[in-house]
């Protein structure tokens, strides 16, 4: 769809486009987009894949080849993107891959800010994990 001149001779129908992830694939997926991109001379930024994180599908898999795909392309997250990362694994009820989430923030040196927390309590499921929380926070 993103190219000059799509050909559409070999598609027979369109399934249903009622879920983002459908269409962004419609778009050729991440990839299809940056490579849309590439063709004009643009490079992706962390913007663009932070607004493509909630495109993508809500599991763990498409998370890792986004980050992937950011890194292959060169792009360093930012806490926001961090920020929604983690607000999306808590969501889904994975607690501790969102509250895991903290550690790859430290390796990268993105910065962690209130919003940060915020979305890391809402991770915490027990005590242990709220007081690790709190030490992390006193610790900064």
């Amino acid at each position: 769809m993103l190219e000059d001149k799509p050909n559409f001779q070999n598609v027979l129908c369109l399934g249903d486009l009622s879920l983002p992830t459908s269409r962004l694939q419609l778009l050729g997926g991440v990839s299809g987009v940056c490579a849309a991109l590439h063709r004009q001379n643009l490079a992706p930024d962390a913007k663009l894949f932070t607004y493509l994180l909630d495109l993508i599908g809500d599991d763990e898999v498409s998370e890792n080849k986004l980050l992937s795909t950011m890194e292959a392309e060169k792009v360093v997250p930012d806490t926001i993107f961090f920020n929604m990362l983690i607000r999306r694994r808590g969501r889904r009820g994975e607690r501790k891959l969102g509250l895991s989430t903290l550690s790859l923030m430290n390796s990268i040196g993105a910065e962690v800010d209130l919003v940060t927390f915020g979305v890391l309590a809402t991770c915490c499921s027990n005590k242990r994990d709220s007081i690790r929380l709190l030490a992390d926070m006193d610790a900064r």
